[in-house]
């Protein structure tokens, strides 16, 4: 459990637990299956999308957030869908 949530439980326990049963039901697999609603990349590679899929989810960042947005989640990426391809010299 990450340590907000830690502390979160601390301060108030009926309101994470309440949050964490919210969170498992809204990603649970219905029309769109769990991978595709995954938020994290690592997440949805284990709930069986593919590194293509995540890429082009990333990818919709560019409408809502710009290239800038795009170039900086391509670059956390690396490690999980390209570990193995050298990283782009640069800023």
């Amino acid at each position: 459990m990450p340590d907000f949530w830690m502390r979160m439980e601390k301060a108030d326990a009926g309101l994470t637990e309440r949050a964490t049963v919210l969170r498992d039901h809204v990603f649970s697999d219905g029309a769109l299956p769990r991978c595709t609603k995954a938020i994290h990349a690592r997440r949805a590679l284990e709930h069986g999308a593919t590194p293509a899929q995540v890429q082009e989810a990333v990818a919709l960042s560019v409408v809502a957030a710009g290239i800038p947005a795009y170039r900086e989640a391509i670059k956390l990426l690396w490690d999980t869908l390209w570990p193995e391809l050298p990283r782009p010299a640069g800023p």
